[in-house]
């Protein structure tokens, strides 16, 4: 029945889709494959019931159904989850957190305007707990090895600020970045 999610008929298919939400959800706790049919449908209304479902449901909490979405071929999805994971990102597990920047930073195809923002709250983590800088800079080096002058300039800047902020990481940024003069 998931399957209604890629219905052709622009007629119905709203109604359609309505419906099928709200059979699935009587069935009991809504299952994370539910909501990704919605969400990997190619029709963008499909997606939008979808979107709205995974915000009323346990499911936006789920780090495994963010992996998912972060591979998601449809911008809107990709995107909207972006936004909700850096609103609230606080919250979120430092390893998950560290995952999900990591896709981010090295998708070379998609998530452009996102990805100094990602850079700043890497820098940001860093300040705030320079103990874990180790786990943290190779994230910041992929920044700023990337060919791409929005990332590459937030990382530099992220750098240059580390270094002034924080100089006992100093030695750790010289390892990581042997390229710079630091």
């Amino acid at each position: 029945v998931l399957t209604l999610t890629q219905a052709e008929c622009v007629a119905v298919r709203p109604d359609l889709t309505t419906w099928l939400r709200g059979q699935l959800s009587s069935l009991g706790p809504v299952q994370p494959t539910w909501v990704l049919e919605f969400l990997d449908s190619k029709h963008e209304d499909v997606r939008e019931i979808g979107w709205l479902w995974f915000l009323e449901s346990a499911v936006k909490d789920e780090p495994s159904v963010w992996h998912k979405l972060m591979e998601s071929p449809y911008a809107d999805i990709r995107d909207r989850l972006t936004d909700r994971l850096t609103a609230i990102q606080v919250d979120a597990d430092v390893d998950v957190l560290r995952q999900l920047w990591a896709t981010m930073l090295c998708d070379i195809q998609r998530g452009g305007r996102h990805k100094p923002g990602v850079v700043a709250k890497i820098v940001t983590r860093i300040e705030r707990d320079p103990e874990a800088a180790t786990s943290w800079l190779p994230l910041l080096a992929v920044a700023v090895r990337s060919l791409r002058r929005p990332e590459f300039r937030a990382g530099l800047t992220g750098v240059v600020v580390l270094c002034e902020t924080k100089p006992e990481l100093l030695p750790l940024i010289r390892q990581q970045f042997p390229e710079l003069i630091v």
